[in-house]
């Protein structure tokens, strides 16, 4: 029983502590009319985002490999500055890592899991809500190293495994709503 116990607050004390990291943003990005990376409105819409949240990821399994998980809550404003008309997204939530697969050709690929509502309201009145859970895969490039995530590429949409509850912008064009709504 002596070396169980021993064994055991060995093996708890060699463990690596998790990463943890907060965060609170705020910034701002003007999209000028015509902006092919952005609807390509005939109008400028001025985002503004505000997020705050926390993030948590360790290594686990048998080969190590990184998951995180993390909890936000935030507010995304678009605004057509000529008219003051202004699109709103008000979401929080957390969202999981549920399965790390090291693919065996320098790539990671990731499926998570997202829960929590968003509420969309065309100047100030409520206008759709989301809410539910929504599954996705990623992939990564690994940069080499499978369990060091601060190598990693830019995470590549693989595809959408899961959504439940309420969608109501499920089919929606949101450059289309930013026309209606800002226009």
């Amino acid at each position: 029983m002596a070396v169980v116990l021993v064994m055991g607050l060995a093996t708890t004390a060699s463990a690596a502590q998790p990463f943890t990291e907060h965060w609170d943003d705020d910034f701002t990005v003007v999209h000028r009319a015509g902006s092919q990376d952005f609807c390509n409105l005939p109008f400028v819409v001025v985002a503004h985002v505000q997020e705050f949240g926390s993030f948590v990821g360790h290594n686990r399994g048998p080969a190590g490999l990184f998951y995180g998980a993390a909890t936000f809550k935030g507010t995304t404003t678009w605004t057509n500055p000529a008219n003051e008309r202004n699109y709103r997204d008000e979401y929080s939530g957390t969202d999981r890592d549920l399965k790390v697969v090291d693919n065996g050709d320098g790539t990671l690929s990731l499926q998570v899991k997202q829960t929590g509502p968003h509420r969309y309201y065309d100047n100030g009145t409520l206008a759709f809500i989301d809410t539910g859970m929504v599954r996705f895969t990623l992939t990564f490039d690994n940069g080499g190293t499978p369990t060091d995530p601060s190598d990693d590429g830019e995470g590549q949409f693989v595809s959408l495994d899961g959504l439940t509850g309420l969608q109501q912008t499920d089919g929606r064009d949101f450059c289309a709503d930013l026309v209606e709504f800002l226009g």
